[in-house]
């Protein structure tokens, strides 16, 4: 299980960062960091460096990368003398990193009272432009431009302490936030796990299903509880990427289908309520706890409408078939794992299940599912994203 909270501070050893007026940008991240630390000693934060050493961009992010639930990356900026005021920036993905981000910005602007330049994220070639929300694994990064150190005004308002207060305070006022923002059903029973011939089935209450955003070999994932995700793809690099629709406990991950055509997805409401349906981008939805996108099997199957045709129908043929559906007379999602199983033999299995919605998961040498820490079915594949419980 990962940790709640990281802070980075900024650059360091060989990388001063930003340099003004007598001061080095690396100094002043590892001072304000270390007192952050210590003003969020309640959630046991821990420090990426705790002194004046180097850390490229793997080492920096490998420490990281989804070890903690957040990271606080506390810098402060440089323009030629021509910027001024704060900046928070969060991943193109992350609705939490956006709230996160925004609220830091403004304790920010209130305890030094400089304006707030800018709360934004920045899309790359592969995603994220900043390796710091990139490569840090489903850590939910904000970058903390705290001031500009090479503007004389804005270094007029450096004061440490109160800097270090605001962040921290910004944290705690995120926290409180998520708390009031968690769904009603405080709740519910565990997993039910049988097998009905050759079929492995999990019944699960919705509000406890979760994603996971892993990025190695399914057999090297240490969840006790997992089954494979939607649709994805490998870059060149190694690194997995989703093809398809991903919130987790109300974080959107994905937000759309990346082939630009409404896929079936099934959707947890925070509420406790259940559907599938067609979405292209999950942000026409509100209220969403928990997502996740393959192809709709049930009521219909419908790989032509979304955009499953040509080379891509290959989603239909038979092998080892992860499915996830909505039994409405138990009031549980269904998770079920059949071998030798074709899209028409996966919708088959859902009706026979109770179902009267689903969508059919990544399947072939993408199959996985693990309860209780055997796994049932397994792979080597390496997988961007899993479905927990």
């Amino acid at each position: 299980m990962s940790k709640l909270l990281c802070i980075s501070p900024g650059h360091g050893g060989t990388d001063s960062g930003a340099t003004a007026f007598g001061y080095l940008e690396k100094d002043l991240t590892l001072i304000i960091s270390k007192r952050v630390a210590e003003l969020l000693k309640e959630y046991n934060p821990n420090l990426i460096r705790n002194k004046d050493i180097t850390l490229d961009s793997s080492a920096r992010s490998t420490a990281i990368k989804s070890k903690y639930q957040y990271c606080l990356d506390i810098h402060l900026n440089a323009a030629n003398g021509k910027g001024t005021g704060i900046e928070t920036i969060h991943s193109i993905y992350s609705t939490k990193g956006k709230a996160l981000a925004e609220v830091i910005a403004q304790q920010l602007k209130n305890a030094i009272d400089l304006p707030i330049r800018r709360v934004f994220s920045r899309e790359g070639k592969n995603g994220d432009y900043y390796y710091m929300h990139r490569l840090t694994g489903c850590t939910t990064t904000v970058i903390v431009e705290c001031l500009f150190l090479d503007n004389q005004e804005d270094v007029n308002h450096l004061n440490i302490e109160k800097i270090a207060t605001a962040i921290a305070n910004g944290f705690k006022i995120f926290m409180a936030n998520q708390e009031t923002q968690k769904p009603s059903i405080k709740n519910y029973e565990p997993a039910k796990c049988y097998k009905i011939a050759s079929t492995e089935i999990v019944e699960i209450d919705p509000i406890a299903l979760k994603i996971s955003i892993q990025d190695k070999a399914a057999n090297k994932i240490a969840l006790p509880n997992f089954v494979t995700a939607g649709y994805q793809m490998m870059q060149a690099n190694g690194e997995a990427y989703p093809l398809g629709i991903l919130v987790s406990e109300g974080e959107v991950m994905q937000n759309r289908q990346p082939h630009n055509k409404p896929a079936g997805t099934l959707i947890v409401y925070k509420d406790g309520t259940v559907d599938v349906k067609p979405i292209l981008d999950i942000s026409t939805e509100t209220n969403v706890w928990f997502a996740v996108s393959g192809c709709t099997i049930l009521p219909k199957i419908r790989m032509t409408e979304e955009g499953f045709v040509g080379q891509f129908s290959d989603i239909g043929r038979k092998t080892s078939r992860p499915v996830i559906g909505w039994n409405p007379e138990k009031n549980k999602v269904i998770i079920a794992v059949r071998p030798d199983s074709d899209i028409s033999r996966a919708q088959l299995t859902l009706i026979n299940l109770g179902c009267t919605k689903g969508i059919t998961l990544d399947a072939g040498g993408s199959t996985v599912l693990r309860v209780d820490n055997d796994f049932l079915f397994n792979t080597t594949r390496q997988l961007h994203s899993v479905i927990t419980w």
